[in-house]
């Protein structure tokens, strides 16, 4: 039981929901935490939510298709559609990618489509060509963040039906390094089951002390089992025999 409430933990903790869904460990923690910090600062201040996906891929020819779907899966809870994502999916191996930035319908008309575009070519032209793209792609979220904010200041009816942050309710996407994870921690699980199951056969079922077990072969004669095998408890007298 003790076994099974720690797995569930385990996996809870995996599936949270994050405002950074980074599934190609692209960022870095202080990275990471810096777009947490700011998409937090957003929310509670406008109630618009913002979400960053980054997906792993073989192919980037499904990038148009797995964007829209991504942000369908991301906006339908999103109270009067206020949201915001960036998706940004890499070739499996590369830093190769492509990058979107999709709006709510109750955000239209938030950005400039030049000014986006503008952002999403230096972070693309960052990803693949710069060797300091973390503080690059960082700057880019918070030109999005602070655009976000300032329409909100000139359009103050869209912050009147705020409401209390709420943690992203987005359908997790399972990437490879975290599969072979919950694969290894199941696997444990079971490994760490399997010995206490052995264990518990190893105790007297009278007296819950320890049982000696003793393999003997046996004569020839016309019997077909080959060995004994004997089971005794010295402190109850618990005796049991078994011929294989």
């Amino acid at each position: 039981m003790i076994l099974r409430l720690f797995l569930i933990l385990i996996l809870l903790r995996i599936f949270k929901a994050s405002p950074v869904q980074d599934d190609a460990l692209l960022f870095s923690p202080e990275s990471r935490q810096a777009m947490e910090q700011m998409i937090g600062d957003l929310e509670v201040r406008t109630g618009i939510r913002f979400f960053i996906l980054v997906e792993e891929t073989f192919h980037l020819e499904n990038f148009d298709s797995s964007s829209r779907s991504a942000f369908a899966r991301f906006i339908e809870p999103v109270k009067n559609t206020r949201g915001a994502m960036i998706f940004l999916q890499l070739e499996k191996g590369s830093r190769r990618g492509r990058v979107s930035f999709s709006l709510g319908l109750g955000l239209q008309g938030a950005m400039d489509r030049e000014e986006v575009r503008e952002i999403l070519k230096g972070m693309i032209h960052a990803l693949s060509r710069d060797q300091n793209y973390q503080k690059k792609l960082v700057e880019g979220v918070s030109r999005f963040v602070q655009s976000l904010l300032e329409y909100v200041k000139r359009n103050p009816e869209v912050n009147s039906e705020q409401e209390v942050p709420q943690s992203l309710e987005i359908e997790p996407t399972v990437s490879s390094s975290k599969f072979f994870w919950i694969v290894s921690v199941l696997l444990i699980s079971f490994i760490i089951s399997l010995a206490l199951f052995v264990w518990s056969r190893r105790k007297c079922p009278r007296c819950g002390s320890r049982l000696h077990v003793n393999i003997r072969p046996l004569s020839h004669g016309e019997s077909g089992y080959k060995r004994i095998k004997i089971i005794k408890c010295f402190d109850c007298n618990y005796f049991r025999k078994y011929l294989f």
